[in-house]
């Protein structure tokens, strides 16, 4: 599988992250990503969620932008420098092995 259309996000908040399972939010994260991008596909485990498909910064800016305005996630937004933050994409240096190995859980 050609991992350059895959991107994985993890919640920003590291000390919330093993205490919230993201399948709880999965009809939001599905519902938002599709008013964006239809062709998406998203996979959703506990502690992350994988975008398959190509995705502009753009459309990953609105997402996050949407996301942020749901009161489900507003006990997880933090507060940076310039702008609250929800979610983070995992770094290019983890990518390539933590993705090949997410993929083999499916």
């Amino acid at each position: 599988m050609d991992i350059s259309n895959i991107t994985v996000y993890e919640l920003y908040n590291k000390k919330i992250i093993d205490f919230v399972d993201l399948r709880d939010f999965e009809e939001i994260l599905i519902k938002e990503y599709e008013e964006i991008n239809p062709k998406l596909t998203l996979v959703i485990t506990p502690r992350f969620y994988i975008v398959i498909g190509k995705i502009s910064r753009s459309e990953i800016y609105t997402v996050g932008k949407a996301l942020s305005k749901h009161r489900e996630f507003s006990e997880y937004l933090v507060l940076t420098k310039t702008c609250y933050r929800l979610f983070k994409s995992i770094t290019a240096k983890r990518r390539k092995s933590d993705i090949q190995s997410m993929l083999k859980i499916f």
